[in-house]
């Protein structure tokens, strides 16, 4: 039962996001920043892509990598996620 609720905040997070900006990717940090204002459980951003790759797993979510510049290191390499179905599952 935790670890269905667990998977299904980040995923309805997701789906507002999706809803306001409608053809954007967001990054795994965001969406964790979304579900703790949905939530009272905390979520960290690493639980939060377990959750989405499970989801993209399903074919619900999409998923594609992106570099990023970070500090000293040169680029980071970030996974980007994306709602598919509009409808609840």
């Amino acid at each position: 039962m935790v670890r269905q609720y667990r998977w299904s905040i980040p995923l309805k997070a997701l789906r507002i996001m999706n809803e306001r900006l409608p053809s954007n990717f967001f990054t795994s940090r965001d969406i964790a920043t979304m579900c703790n204002s949905l939530s009272k459980h905390s979520f960290s951003s690493q639980s939060v892509a377990k959750a989405l790759n499970y989801h993209h797993s399903k074919g619900v979510v999409d998923k594609k990598k992106s570099r990023v510049p970070g500090t000293l290191s040169g680029k980071i390499e970030v996974n980007l996620y994306r709602v598919v179905e509009s409808e609840e599952a």
